[in-house]
């Protein structure tokens, strides 16, 4: 079973009551025509990791697209893919003010059952999106308190689908149950998750009609159905997902909560009376604190800097971080203007929006001015505090001091800038992946070795792209090796459309936890082509003749010992055929021995163009030719070349403006009518041959047992 129970680790307290949604808003907004086709818009939307797309025409908006739109698509219609978007856009748009507070836009999502509202200012022009996501993820942890248990609120409806189950198939059936995932099995047991978000990704990557299994997301997260919503939702928090399995007590997954789920089961009346009680709490607090003396006792301890300021922003009281911050002394402080310490070119301008009433939370990065004129970086927030009756009468501004942070972030800026200086510039293509191999970011050595944008390679599977030099997947193998704690080496071809695969170097190391598990690979990648070229010319010359290019004695040899064994395999016949010039050495006496280099070849190239390309034909020695015939038919067919062959050579040729003729004495030897083995072979063709030439030349022998004795005369 592919499926993870995980339990959350604690997390911070959020206990904001007056979130906007203005705050939590995303800004990005991807857009479309109304008339782009849908597959188009699926691809924008995963390559822009976006849940919806807004149709817009004219700049006005028509129209939003969501992945939960999508399961209403029929991927067995024809071309439904290239159909506007238009046709399947959900109309009107959602919208939401701004200023509105969070817990208003979850009530309407809940009410209203959507996902996205479309965030606009008060003249109405669009500023962003809130999505369901980002409500749960922002509701301060009060929505959470009543402690409910996961099995309550979960989705009773859980479609379980086999792995071989097709992509159209399964939307069909999410449409119909009306679900936003679906829990996929192998072989009968949970292996992963399909989501509307693997759908968009199918459809952009052009995998539409395929099973689901292999794209299934994994490993499915659970939870048990004791968990509790607030723990959920720091899960959801935690590993970024929106979907979580939940097991019973014989860990059977029996249902999935999603975030659907966590906003339906958020209690608002409780939640308000919540707020109201821990608003008595605070003004109870505040009122405490009406005396100076209380409260230099509460902040002298604080590590930040704090003063308590009066309702015209001049400095009352400053606890010793604060004075030692600023290099004033308690005496120089008193009644200072606020503004008088912070290094701004308007420091009132930061003052007053920080009092103000949108300054609540809001934290501003700026500077203290120190006496002797140094600047310190600092992070300045001012929070209101009232009496019982809620009349503001002071306001505490805390310095937070960034000095450390700040000299890290350059120290880290330079560490980055030097890496990236160096990655820039290194031959080596350099490739980061994460735990399942897909690639997160390249070099730009990366993009020059294989003519690619590293765009264009971003989060695909690393071995996509590459075989081993059988052509087969090498990361299994890869994996295995890393799984053991060792790197892996060797050597690979990268795939290039149009282009020549292109031999490289690989070598992978895993990058591990504190726990021990894979978080990254590192892929280092070297062009060896100028290495496999010199090493396939170094080859060529140690097996080829430097006169004629014809194989030599050695590559002749080995040929003729592989065409033996299939020979004897397939009970076939093999010739030699040995060729030796007649009257060749005048030729070089007389023209000289560039002429005579210039006759080989003429040779050499005639006698390649009396065989086939499966027959080998090798230079063996200074005027001395053989050929080996595989796949005879008859013994009479060795002849037949042969004698093809000896017209061939008794063709004139022009040398210096002469014509020249060069006639040839051939021996023919036979597998396996006149020997079995290699060296046999070609003994019997150079005796045949010998008796030829021995005859007068420019003629045919082929061996016979006769030969034996009629060389010993």
């Amino acid at each position: 079973m592919s499926t993870s129970i995980l339990e959350p680790s604690a997390v911070e307290f959020d206990l904001s009551l007056d979130t906007l949604v203005e705050q939590v808003m995303s800004q990005r907004i991807v857009e479309c025509s109304g008339d782009t086709p849908l597959h188009v818009a699926a691809h924008r939307m995963q390559e822009e990791r976006v849940s919806c797309i807004l149709v817009v025409d004219e700049h006005r908006v028509r129209g939003i697209w969501t992945e939960h739109d999508i399961l209403e698509l029929d991927l067995m219609q024809e071309n439904v893919l290239d159909r506007p978007i238009e046709d399947f856009m959900s109309t009107p748009v959602k919208s939401i003010r701004r200023d509105a507070p969070l817990s208003n836009a979850a009530l309407r999502m809940r009410a209203e059952n959507i996902r996205h509202f479309l965030v606009v200012d008060d003249e109405g022009q669009r500023l962003g999106l809130l999505t369901q996501t980002d409500v749960i993820l922002n509701q301060g942890v009060e929505f959470y308190l009543h402690l409910r248990e996961v099995g309550s609120v979960m989705s009773r409806t859980t479609l379980i689908l086999d792995a071989g189950t097709t992509l159209p198939q399964a939307m069909q059936q999410m449409r119909g149950l009306g679900v936003d995932a679906v829990v996929v099995t192998e072989e009968g047991n949970p292996d992963g998750i399909l989501t509307e978000r693997d759908i968009v990704r199918l459809i952009a990557d052009g995998k539409a009609k395929e099973r689901v299994g292999p794209h299934a997301s994994r490993p499915l997260i659970t939870v048990r159905a004791q968990t509790s919503i607030y723990q959920a939702r720091s899960l959801f928090l935690e590993q970024r997902i929106r979907h979580l399995g939940v097991l019973d007590e014989n860990d059977r997954v029996t249902g999935l909560l999603t975030f659907a789920d966590i906003l339906a089961s958020v209690e608002h009346t409780y939640a308000q009376q919540l707020q109201e009680t821990l608003r008595r709490r605070e003004q109870a607090l505040n009122q405490s604190k009406q005396t100076l003396q209380l409260a230099e006792r509460i902040i002298d301890s604080s590590p930040n800097g704090i003063a308590i300021l009066s309702e015209d922003a001049r400095i009352v009281a400053a606890n010793p971080a604060l004075r030692h911050l600023s290099g004033y002394g308690s005496e120089a402080l008193a009644d200072m203007p606020l503004t008088a310490i912070i290094a701004a070119p308007d420091p009132q301008f930061i003052v007053q929006r920080l009092m103000g009433p949108f300054g609540r939370g809001r934290r501003e990065e700026t500077a203290i001015l120190r006496q002797n004129g140094e600047r310190v970086p600092v992070q300045l927030s001012i929070s209101r505090i009232e009496n019982q009756s809620g009349n503001e009468v002071r306001h505490a501004a805390i310095f937070n001091d960034l000095s450390a942070i700040k000299r890290s972030q350059a120290s880290l800026a330079e560490s980055e800038a030097r890496l990236r200086a160096i990655l820039e510039h290194v031959t080596e293509g350099i490739v980061v992946t994460d735990a399942r191999g897909r690639i997160l970011s390249a070099n730009p050595a990366v993009e020059r070795l294989l003519g690619r944008s590293a765009s264009s390679i971003h989060e695909r599977p690393l071995h996509e792209w590459i075989t081993d030099v059988q052509g087969e997947d090498p990361w299994p193998q890869i994996e295995q090796t890393l799984s053991g704690g060792e790197s892996w080496k060797g050597e690979v071809r990268w795939l290039r459309p149009g282009a020549e695969d292109l031999p490289l170097a690989l070598g992978v190391q895993a990058i591990r936890g504190t726990d021990g598990r894979v978080l990254n690979h590192v892929a280092i990648l070297s062009d060896i082509s100028a290495h496999k070229a010199e090493q396939a010319r170094l080859t060529r010359l140690a097996l080829h003749d430097p006169l004629t290019g014809l194989p030599n004695r050695r590559l002749f040899e080995d040929r003729l010992m592989h065409a033996l064994e299939g020979a004897r395999r397939h009970r076939g016949r093999v010739g030699i055929v040995m060729v030796d010039l007649d009257d060749f050495k005048p030729i070089n006496d007389r023209l000289g021995h560039d002429q005579g280099d210039i006759a080989l070849r003429f040779i050499a190239r005639r006698l390649r163009h009396q065989f086939r390309r499966v027959d080998t034909v090798a230079r063996v020695g200074g005027d001395e030719f053989v050929v080996v015939l595989t796949d005879l038919a008859a013994p009479e067919d060795a002849v037949l070349v042969a004698t093809k062959v000896l017209r061939a050579m008794q063709r004139p040729m022009r040398l210096k403006g002469e014509r020249c003729s060069i006639g040839a004495s051939i021996g023919i030897s036979l597998y396996p009518h006149t020997a079995q083995d290699v060296m046999e072979l070609i003994r019997q063709a150079d005796q045949a041959m010998y008796l030829a030439k021995k005859e007068g030349g420019n003629r045919i022998r082929f061996w016979t047992r006769d030969m034996v004795d009629e060389r010993k005369r």
